[in-house]
Order: C-alpha cells, then structure tokens, then sequence
C-alpha cells in the first residue's frame, strides 16, 4: 500500500498542473465505494494546499459507464469550480456532466483510478512539453475528410471525419474542459453511419478489463453487427446488449493515446492514454462532437495502431515523436 506522502504528490499534479485550482474556489470530489477513499482524501489535502475548498461526494457505483448520477451530485456538479471524478464507471459522457460544463467546471475524470495511480505511470508525464504534440495531431485530424485505421492484429476500420474537430485531452485548466486525467489522447468523433470494416480488441476493454483472446468487432454503416472471439467477446456483446438501445453500437469515437509514461494494466484511464495505443468507442459521442445520444461510451484499446489521415500517415510506431516525457526537477 503506497505513503500518503507518495501518493500526495500525485495528487498536487491533479491540483496543480491538471486543474489549477485557484484560492477559495469550490472543488467538488467525487467517489464511488469501489475506489479507495484514501484516494479522495490526499485529493482534498492537495486542494487545501493551493487554498481551494475541497467537498467530496461519496456515491454508489454505477451499473455500467456513463448513466446518469444521482440527482443531488449532478446538482452539486452545477455548483463547482473543478470536479475531480474518481469513479469506477465514467461520467464523462453524460448530461450532468455536460451541464457542468456548460456552467464552467473544469472537471478531470479519472476513470479507475487506483492509488498506484497517484505514484507511478501517466502521472510522471511531463504535460507541458507534450502538450504541443497534442495540438499538432488534433489540428490534422480536425483538417481531414477521411482516416484510415489500421493494426498488426487485424484491424482495417475507415470513416469520414469531414467537419469534425478533434479533441485533445490533457488537462482541465480553462473554464469548461474535461480531460480524461491523468491521461493524455487526441480524438474524433468520426460521422455517424460512415464507419466500415473490422477492429480487433488486443488490449483492454472498459468494464471488463485486460483482453485475454482478441475480440473481433466487425462494423458496416457506422455500427457493430457481429462480436467474434471466447468468453469475453460474449461478455462485451452482453453489456452492449443490457443497455436496450440500438444507438449503443455506433462506433462514437476514434481515440489515440498520447502519455509516453503508461502501460497497458486493464485499468482504461492508463491504457487508452498510452503511448502504442488507439482505442475505438461504441455509444454515446456528443461529449466529443458528435451526434449519437447512447445511454454507454464504452472504450475498446489495441496496440500498435496506424492512423492516415487523407492518405497521410499521422500515427504509427514511433509516430508521432514525442519529448522527453519525464518532469525535470
């Protein structure tokens, strides 16, 4: 079990360099039973160090990503300055947190977090100096018409991009941004109905975890008709499935990790962040731009992605390159 010392100074980055919380400002905590508690509290104890007023909110875990919050914490959300989300399944993708938003919260959602967390991997990164490397790609990607995805495990997928801006997520600094902390991705919502082909799941999956035999999605119009593999690719079919809604298998979002300091662990907040990766999402994609209200954003990762834009390859092994990604004391 880390320090509370160790984990501290993890969580003075969260407060620091990823959210900037400022004096007197209301920093809205929230936790599920299934993460460590001791979590939250370092949290707090590194907001009362920049002289913000730290609340923390403990609720049930929910049935499956992105359902909605209770009532009283979508309200409190309203009311925050920064949300820091340390939650065993995402809200990310829901209207509370939209609403937040739109209010001006700066919010980080750390999906899965675990203390480890808060000493070790993303959180290492140096964000400043990859932050313009973020920047770069989303541009390109914002600018292209079509992208092109493909793997040594057998994932070919293409789709339309056209008037969709990307999104790179690196922190919450600014009024209204949300980033998937401590992480570090560009992604894009691609048009709905315009996705084609086949994505193999090598890495991980949300909810489920590390992928043990690849799971074989295969996609026409825009969304999932087939799950192939074992155990666990009836286990995904199955989840999708339990939301009783047909908009949870559109293909909502093409993601590309970006943090140099991750592994793949089955915990989703390190592996769709890291460096090698890309994950695809089924479900809900207006968090990112586009159009497709699901009840679920359910993130699948695999390894060693190529990514061309307009015939131009953005993303491959060893592409983009970054920075030196450790802080420099």
């Amino acid at each position: 079990m880390p320090e509370v010392g160790e984990m501290l100074e993890g969580a003075r980055v969260l407060a620091d360099t990823l959210t900037d919380v400022k004096p007197g400002e209301q920093v809205l905590i929230v936790i599920d039973r299934d993460r460590s508690f001791r979590i939250a509290e370092v949290a707090a104890q590194a907001v009362r160090e920049r002289n913000g007023v730290p609340v923390i909110s403990l609720m049930d875990t929910l049935p499956f990503p992105n359902c909605e919050p209770p009532p009283t914490i979508a309200a409190a959300m309203q009311r925050a300055n920064v949300i820091m989300g340390f939650l065993t399944k995402s809200i990310f993708h829901t209207q509370a947190r939209l609403t937040a938003s739109q209010c001006g919260a700066r919010m980080i959602s750390a999906t899965g977090i675990v203390e480890d967390t808060l000493i070790r991997g993303l959180i290492k990164a140096d964000f400043f100096r990859i932050k313009p490397v973020a920047d770069t790609l989303a541009k390109q990607v914002t600018l292209g018409r079509r992208v092109r995805v493909t793997s040594p495990g057998g994932t070919l997928l293409t789709a339309s991009i056209e008037g969709r801006r990307a999104n790179q997520e690196i922190w919450s600094r600014e009024a209204g941004q949300i980033s998937g902390a401590p992480g570090i991705e560009v992604n894009v919502p691609p048009l709905e109905g315009t996705t084609e082909g086949t994505l193999v799941v090598d890495a991980s999956i949300a909810a489920i975890g590390l992928v043990h035999e690849p799971i074989t999605l295969i996609v026409e119009k825009g969304r999932v008709i087939q799950f192939k593999g074992g155990a666990q690719a009836e286990q995904l079919a199955q989840l999708i499935a339990s939301t009783k809604d047909s908009r949870s298998y559109v293909v909502a979002e093409i993601g590309i990790g970006l943090n140099p300091e991750g592994t793949i662990t089955g915990n989703i907040i390190e592996d769709e962040s890291t460096f090698g990766t890309a994950h695809i999402a089924l479900g809900n994609n207006t968090a990112h731009g586009g159009k497709n209200q699901a009840p679920i954003h359910l993130d699948m990762v695999f390894s060693n992605p190529t990514i061309e834009v307009d015939g131009q390859v953005a993303v491959a092994p060893g592409i983009p390159t970054l920075p030196s990604s450790r802080i420099i004391s």
